[in-house]
């Protein structure tokens, strides 16, 4: 697939619609409405100060991102509005922005947070310190190997040291031996990636968002290997690989991590891939499960669907509206779960009575 080629927004008027990418807010939109959703969904009732950490958490980690890529590319190179925004800002991001977000998250975590989530934010929250490490040191080799066999070896001391559930640990141990092997078996050329980052941010994304509901069930529901959170961890990594494709043709100086640089033809994949996803919801929803449940899957199958409208329509529009509808197509379906009313259930199941699958 190939997308309509446009002169970079980066060095021109931004319009409305994407100052939301700009500064960072539709990624922690998102996280925050997924979150909610697998809250109803399994009939869980967050605090608000969970809410809010996990916006400020998701909002900083792509901050961070962000400028540290910006570190990573030619002066002359045509960046995305959002690159080339916080490379234009850095000192502002690096000296104030980022010390008082995080000052912020460190007092809602200290203060307002349940002590359990907070250990499992701090495990989950160096496997994100790592895979920013591992994607973001790409173009030094020493401290890239040095820096990852250092923080694996710490981190996994700490790491079954911490009270956190042993499916956690057994989780998360896991990445760090595979970010561990990616950092020591890696190639001189940038060309190769064992497993794609889109891939990695999307389950990150996914666990970090059913992190409390799996919490305040007890480790029942909503842990990192239900279906509901595998179906969203591959709904987010599908929106980061089609983020990919359409930014390909933006950037002269693509992202050599980028899952279109290691696997070239993924575009031609993809809608096989929305089809795969699909196909994995239609059979969750033909195993019996509570009604509220059934409505999460029916958003993350619309998700897909939008996405795969969004994918057939890209040739026509300019990578960045791409990008923006990307992320609509994920927060629309799941808002529409978010703010249904709360007898919608009941009178579903009325309608529905009788289906095998539904109780």
């Amino acid at each position: 697939m190939s997308v309509a080629s446009s002169t970079s927004t980066s060095q021109s008027h931004i319009p409305w619609w994407l100052w939301p990418n700009v500064l960072s807010l539709d990624a922690p939109l998102v996280a925050i409405l997924c979150q909610a959703a697998l809250a109803r969904a399994h009939k869980v009732s967050l605090l608000p100060s969970v809410y809010a950490a996990l916006f400020l958490t998701v909002w900083l980690i792509y901050v961070v991102d962000r400028v540290l890529d910006g570190f990573s590319v030619k002066k002359d190179a045509r960046l995305s509005a959002r690159h080339a925004f916080y490379r234009r800002h850095r000192s502002l991001f690096i000296f104030f922005v980022v010390p008082a977000g995080g000052i912020a998250l460190l007092w809602l975590a200290l203060a307002e947070i349940p002590e359990g989530i907070f250990w499992r934010g701090q495990a989950l929250g160096f496997i994100v310190a790592l895979y920013l490490l591992h994607f973001a040191a790409r173009g030094h080799r020493l401290i890239y190997t040095v820096g990852n066999i250092m923080a694996c070896m710490v981190g996994g001391v700490v790491l079954w040291a911490l009270p956190v559930p042993v499916p956690f640990k057994i989780l998360y141990g896991t990445v760090l031996v595979a970010l561990l092997a990616l950092a020591v078996g890696r190639r001189a050329g940038d060309s190769f990636r064992f497993l794609p980052k889109e891939v990695v941010c999307g389950y990150l994304f996914a666990i970090g968002c059913s992190l409390s509901v799996n919490f305040f069930t007890g480790d029942q529901l909503a842990h990192p290997f239900s279906p509901e959170v595998l179906m969203l961890a591959l709904l987010c990594s599908l929106n980061c690989i089609a983020v990919s494709c359409y930014e390909r043709a933006a950037d002269t100086q693509p992202d050599p991590d980028g899952i279109t640089q290691t696997w070239p033809h993924i575009a031609r994949l993809y809608p096989m891939l929305l089809i795969s996803l699909a196909g994995f919801v239609c059979w969750t929803l033909s195993r019996k499960m509570p009604l509220p449940l059934v409505l999460f899957c029916a958003a993350v199958l619309f998700s897909t669907i939008l996405l795969g409208v969004v994918h057939h329509l890209a040739k026509r529009m300019s990578p960045e509206l791409c990008h923006v509808l990307a992320d609509v197509a994920i927060a629309v379906p799941v808002l529409a779960v978010v703010l249904a009313p709360e007898h919608l259930p009941k009178i579903a199941s009325l309608l529905l009575e009788g289906v095998p699958f539904l109780e």
